[in-house]
């Protein structure tokens, strides 16, 4: 939900999909009661979910560790890569002669 409510066009192509699909019926016993289809729990639209993430009572998702931990300590301070993520090795590729 916190994408829906920083940007709802991440939820162009799921509404394009329910718009273009959600007829198609379902073989499953856990279908939704309606007999459409849906792309998110619950049997929640694309609406639904965008609807949700814009009540004052959402609380958007803020990741602690990637934004002052582990992730943060990847740059040095002038945003170049330090030595823990740059590749190199059979991670990347197993070319022969991919450690040298």
């Amino acid at each position: 939900m916190t994408l829906a409510n920083e940007d709802s066009r991440v939820f162009d192509f799921p509404k394009k999909m329910e718009k273009l699909h959600s007829g198609v019926k379902a073989e499953s016993k856990s279908a939704a009661p309606d007999g459409k289809r849906y792309f998110f729990r619950q049997y929640r639209s694309s609406d639904d979910i965008i609807e949700m993430a814009q009540t004052k009572d959402f609380t958007p998702y803020r990741d602690d560790e990637y934004e002052h931990g582990i992730a943060a300590g990847l740059f040095d301070g002038d945003g170049i890569i330090n030595d823990l993520d740059v590749g190199g090795g059979c991670g990347d590729g197993c070319e022969i002669g991919a450690d040298e």
